[in-house]
């Protein structure tokens, strides 16, 4: 019986060690997230006091567009961990890589979706827009909160456009 419990003391240490990293890898993805959330809301407050610098100030648009980005996929990555840390109960740090890079992606999205509308490749049906920087900042937000998706649609309205094929990666995704 002694190797027994000898596993069994093992086994607690191991479990008690889980559980201590897996509660230090959400405090540090979360505070990471937070971290990234904070460079949009300074890049804001300076906006309200006029305090851009000049070069800043004359890609206002496409910075952002980036930002909101940014922000789209930080809020997706904080409500992945909430789901899988508190209701679903099955956060795993092998996801700490994506938790790392998705936001980044996000931002590039925002950025893609800028550069997107002004080339024409998204036509946007409807109304005259009245305050046509809103419609850019609303497509970079859900680009960065859904990149899969936008990545899909840029890809078909490219395709559309040029006469390129999908790509097999983009066509199995939308089947499956």
């Amino acid at each position: 019986m002694p190797p027994s419990n000898e596993n069994e003391a093992q086994l607690s240490v191991d479990v008690e060690q889980g559980v201590k990293e897996e509660g230090y890898s959400v405090v540090w993805v979360s505070l990471y997230l937070l971290g990234l959330l904070s460079v949009p809301f300074s890049y804001f407050i300076a906006c309200s006091y006029a305090a851009l610098p000049t070069w800043l100030s004359k890609h206002q648009l496409l910075v952002e567009c980036v930002l909101f980005g940014l922000i789209g996929g930080c809020l997706y990555c904080l409500r992945a961990v909430y789901l899988n840390r508190c209701v679903r109960k099955s956060w795993d740090t092998i996801w700490l890589s994506w938790y790392v890079l998705r936001p980044l992606v996000s931002l590039i999205m925002g950025g893609m979706t800028y550069f997107m509308i002004n080339v024409g490749l998204i036509a946007i049906g409807g109304k005259a827009i009245s305050s046509p920087e809103h419609l850019f900042y609303i497509l970079a937000f859900f680009s960065g909160l859904n990149v899969d998706g936008f990545l899909k649609k840029f890809e078909g309205q490219i395709s559309k456009t040029t006469g390129v094929r999908e790509s097999k990666q983009s066509s199995s995704s939308s089947n499956g």
